[in-house]
């Protein structure tokens, strides 16, 4: 698990549509990979919060790579999703969004395409951008940080890898950060273990 601190920038728009009662990132609900249109589409239909996506080029690494930006994790290098219209699809609804990438051709490409969206229809509400910039246990490719930052006015997340974090580990960060500075996109069943205890130690309104 790496636990890192970060500005709650979804808290006022999730506040503001009614999704959470005070800034706080523990109640905030994801769903992950959402990139084919049918994982998108149960996304959207879901009561997931908050989309989490992985961008990368069509055929990526391969001699057909074309500067397509489509959603699609590796070592998926297809898909019949695009970034264009995934957006269309993310814009029509209130979900907030998170974009994962993993190869860095992809992310001034998709900067580009946000920036047509935002000319053409308006983007009103925050686009999280996210990229492993360290390598790590299940972190095999990573994406230069100096040039991502360049890109990006960036934040750092709090995210789970394949084991599951321990409920008191959990509850001491929760006890010695804001809770508008944390968001915790941790998996069932320990998500709602802790949100358990954490209600129980009275470390979380309910909403």
């Amino acid at each position: 698990m790496n636990i890192i601190q970060a500005p709650c920038f979804y808290c006022p728009t999730l506040k503001r549509s009614g999704e959470i009662s005070e800034p706080d990132g523990l109640p905030a609900t994801w769903f992950h990979r959402a990139n084919s249109k049918d994982e998108m589409n149960k996304a959207l239909a879901s009561g997931a919060m908050i989309l989490e996506s992985d961008v990368t080029l069509q055929g990526q690494g391969t001699p057909s790579q074309k500067p397509i930006p489509i959603m699609a994790h590796p070592p998926d290098i297809y898909s019949d999703n695009t970034l264009d219209q995934w957006l269309d699809a993310v814009l029509a609804s209130r979900k907030a969004m998170k974009l994962d990438f993993k190869y860095l051709e992809a992310v001034g490409l998709s900067l580009d395409l946000l920036g047509q969206k935002n000319i053409s229809r308006g983007i009103n509400r925050p686009v999280w951008l996210n990229a492993d910039i360290i390598h790590g246990p299940n972190v095999h490719n990573t994406i230069n940080l100096f040039t991502f930052f360049f890109f990006c006015r960036f934040s750092l997340t709090l995210w789970q890898g394949d084991i599951h974090p321990n409920i008191s580990d959990l509850l001491f960060v929760r006890d010695n950060t804001h809770p508008a500075r944390v968001y915790y996109d941790i998996y069932e069943p320990t998500l709602s273990e802790f949100k358990q205890a954490a209600i129980q130690l009275n470390l979380i309104q309910l909403v």
